[in-house]
């Protein structure tokens, strides 16, 4: 049966390295148009210059799609990696050109336009292709975001990409539906479409005991790290003991002294490798909990827009507030124990091969380890952010 929708467009912006970012985009906004078109009359439309514009004159390739393309988006995301993009003769590059344009409606009317602008935080795969030059332009405009009252968000792969984007679109279309509870689209407005496809998804409740799992999973995981951690440490401390000890003893033959301090060590790079390979093992776990745990939590925001002041539902979401509370809670203090352990092992002296080699394999698990909790810890941020809205709208 036909249905009539309101249409919000957003406008995607980005130099030419950033492809997979707009295809995962054009993903999720398909995706959550199956989620709200039906309750909440609501779709997103993707607006690209790959589909939106046509070959056409004009001072130059910018100013073609500048006038091809309307202003009047109801959405501007702007992505940003390695590359700053083609200068246009009046900005620096394309994709300024249409932040410019986006922020000048902005400042003219606070509802206009709502800017999302990311910027991945991580190599690009071929050293070849990073521009020093190019790099300096992106930081020094990320560095006038702030100033300007435009906030940002740093990714590191893909797959956070998509998760900060499904939560922001959430905040963004519970927002524009707090605002617009009195209001219902007419024959009048460009704004109308047919829609006649149906889809169907995990529900609320589904998606709940997901993420309550996998929360749970993230606890087992990060509390076993702290209890590896906590008997790496009650296991260096005798050795550091037993080797100040070594100069009390008054041995005369120094080769004898080292080879005592050689036993110490080995028993010391013993329990680091043993600590390294049981961390390691978390890692995997830990990034596929987070993920599967955040994914479902990150739906589960998207499907509660149905519930609309439904006080039951409500206190649900209120509990699971609490429970991603209680995770990044758990995150941030276990990173700070990590943190500084990796800096003091990073730090100890290289008195053996064999404890140097102890150290680089600790320092390197730590340091992918520090990764995705950082990662994981951002992201969960992002989730309870999304569930305050969610909760005031």
């Amino acid at each position: 049966m036909a249905r009539q929708e309101h249409v919000l467009s957003v406008f995607v912006a980005s130099p030419g390295d950033v492809n997979e970012e707009r295809n995962k985009l054009e993903e999720v906004i398909r995706e959550l148009n199956i989620t709200w078109s039906r309750e909440l009359g609501l779709r997103l439309d993707l607006v690209r210059w790959e589909t939106h514009a046509y070959p056409g004159m004009g001072q130059d390739p910018q100013d073609v799609i500048n006038g091809e393309i309307p202003d009047d988006y109801d959405i501007f995301i702007g992505i940003m990696w390695h590359r700053f993009g083609t200068p246009t003769g009046r900005y620096g590059s394309g994709t300024i050109e249409e932040f410019e344009r986006a922020r000048k409606r902005s400042k003219e009317s606070s509802s206009a336009v709502k800017t999302m602008f990311y910027f991945r935080d991580s190599p690009p795969i071929s050293m070849s292709h990073i521009d020093g030059n190019e790099l300096v332009k992106i930081q020094n405009f990320r560095r006038e975001l702030g100033p300007e009252g435009t906030l940002y968000w740093q990714y590191t792969d893909i797959s956070a990409f998509e998760k900060f984007l499904r939560l922001h679109l959430s905040r963004q279309v519970q927002a524009w539906n707090s605002q617009d509870k009195q209001k219902k689209p007419t024959e009048n407005t460009d704004k109308i479409i047919t829609e006649i496809n149906e889809d169907y998804e995990l529900g609320y409740i589904d998606l709940a005991d997901i993420f309550e799992e996998q929360f749970e999973s993230i606890s087992g995981i990060v509390e076993r790290i702290r209890s590896n951690l906590e008997e790496l440490t009650t296991k260096v401390n005798p050795h550091a003991a037993e080797f100040s000890k070594l100069g009390q003893f008054g041995i005369a033959d120094p080769r004898i002294a080292r080879q005592e301090a050689k036993k110490i060590m080995s028993r010391f790079s013993l329990d680091m490798n043993q600590f390294a390979e049981r961390i390691g093992v978390e890692i995997p776990l830990f990034r596929e909990s987070i993920n599967k745990g955040l994914n479902a939590f990150i739906k589960s925001v998207e499907v509660s827009i149905d519930f609309a002041d439904n006080e039951k539902y409500e206190a649900q979401m209120a509990d699971a507030l609490v429970s991603v509370e209680g995770m990044n809670t758990a995150i941030s203090s276990t990173l700070g124990s990590l943190e500084g352990f990796r800096n003091s092992t990073s730090n100890f002296p290289r008195m053996t091969g064999e404890i140097n080699r102890a150290k680089r394999q600790v320092v390197t698990v730590l340091d992918h380890l520090i990764f995705e909790l950082n990662a994981g810890n951002n992201l969960g941020r992002e989730a309870a952010e999304a569930i305050r809205d969610r909760l005031r709208h």
